[in-house]
Formats: structure tokens, C-alpha cells, sequence
């Protein structure tokens, strides 16, 4: 039984079957859930707006490795004859989000809510979003913990593997066509 009690917030999970823990993510039988509560209800933090439906999205972010025919690639093969098919640390060569390698998204010029997760197994990313020479501000409203006290403004961000982030992008008035997330 499960009280969902927790601060709001988007918290990952994925299954801890013993001998094949780090295998499940990378198969895709992790994902996000996202928990709701009085401070942050989806539509609105302590009273003020934030985006909502098409304009809240989750973006889990995953490093894969894949096969000529399209199947994933994992290493089989450990760092010593005690481990032999123990790898510890593994990074992919091919950007994945929500599933999608290199996926795109017709953004429009408005404000969106986005819930970054690392789900890589060792991969850490900077994050930022890149309009040609210029790195756009966008304001972190939260992080594993649920909602910040108050909203911090950067150019980028570090996200380690299953760490998590809210953040407030603003595409208004901006070219179409021209954001690309880093």
C-alpha cells in the first residue's frame, strides 16, 4: 500500500529484481510518476499559474546504445574474471527522450512546464536551451524535494542520474524553429 503522501513532485521508479536492477531502465520498465498535492495541484503553485496540459511535459532523458537493426545494445561482458557481466558504469552513444532518439518538438511561442529526468545509468548532462549563439534563461521551480521556495533563474543546469527537475521555459516571442534543448 502505497499513502502517496509525498511532497509534489516527479518521482521515477523502476523495478529492483535481484542480478538484473541495472538492466531495467535501459529496457524501458522504469518510468515517472508524477505526485500532486495542495501546494502544487498541476494547474497552479501556492496560487499562481504554471502551464498545464499540452504545455506540462515530461522529459525523461536517456543514453542508449543500439544495434544495426535497431535492438538495444548492452555490455555483456564486466571489469574483472570475479564480475564477469558486472558493468558499473554504462554510457550509450544515441540521446533518448521519453523513448524517442533525437526526438523534436513543434514547440509553440508560450510558456512551458517541463519535468526533467536523468534516467541514464551513469550519464550526467548539462542542460541548456540554445537559441544560435544565446543560452535562453528558464527558471527552476523544483527539484526531488517538490517545489522550491521560490523560483531561481539560469542559463543551464546539471542533472545526475535519477535526479530530478521543474523548470519554466519561455518561448514567447521567440523565432520558431529555434530552440534546441542541449
Amino acid at each position: 500500500t502505497y499513502t502517496n503522501d509525498q511532497p509534489a513532485s516527479l518521482y521515477w521508479y523502476h523495478d529492483h529484481a535481484m542480478g538484473v536492477t541495472r538492466l531495467q531502465p535501459d529496457l524501458g520498465l522504469a518510468a515517472g510518476y508524477l505526485m500532486l498535492d495542495n501546494v502544487d495541484n498541476g494547474r497552479t503553485i501556492n496560487g499562481q499559474k504554471v502551464p498545464t496540459g499540452p504545455y506540462h511535459l515530461p522529459i525523461v532523458i536517456q543514453d542508449k546504445t543500439f544495434n544495426d537493426n535497431g535492438t538495444l545494445w548492452y555490455p555483456t561482458h564486466g571489469i574483472s574474471e570475479v564480475h564477469p557481466v558486472w558493468v558499473p558504469e554504462f554510457f550509450g552513444d544515441t540521446p533518448v527522450i521519453n523513448g524517442k532518439a533525437y526526438p523534436h518538438l513543434d514547440a509553440q511561442p508560450r510558456r512551458y512546464r517541463l519535468r526533467l529526468l536523468n534516467g541514464s545509468q551513469a550519464r550526467f548532462y548539462h542542460v541548456s536551451f540554445e537559441l544560435g549563439e544565446d543560452h535562453l534563461v528558464f527558471h527552476v521551480i523544483g527539484s526531488e524535494g517538490g517545489v522550491l521556495p521560490a523560483p531561481v533563474a539560469t542559463t543551464d543546469l546539471l542533472i545526475g542520474p535519477g535526479e530530478r527537475f521543474d523548470v519554466i521555459a519561455d518561448f514567447t516571442g521567440l523565432p520558431l524553429g529555434s530552440v534546441v534543448m542541449m
